[in-house]
């Protein structure tokens, strides 16, 4: 699946469940996370582990 595909999803499933099913908000976000949670696939998930968190500074602008 894209994973714009799953993010509209997961928007749909919290609408549905607020508007539709009449559901209080916050158990609307909770299954859409759950959603999103159980539909990411896994490589996404470990290459967003596995990404180095430092940046390197290229330039700066000291015109204060």
């Amino acid at each position: 699946m894209s994973v714009l595909l799953i993010a509209g999803c997961g928007i749909a499933i919290v609408l549905l469940s607020i508007l539709v099913f009449k559901l209080h908000p916050l158990m609307g976000l909770l299954l859409g996370s759950l959603f999103l949670l159980t539909a990411t696939p896994e490589q996404i998930k470990l290459s967003n582990q596995l990404q180095d968190g430092s940046s390197t500074i290229v330039a700066t602008d000291e015109s204060d």
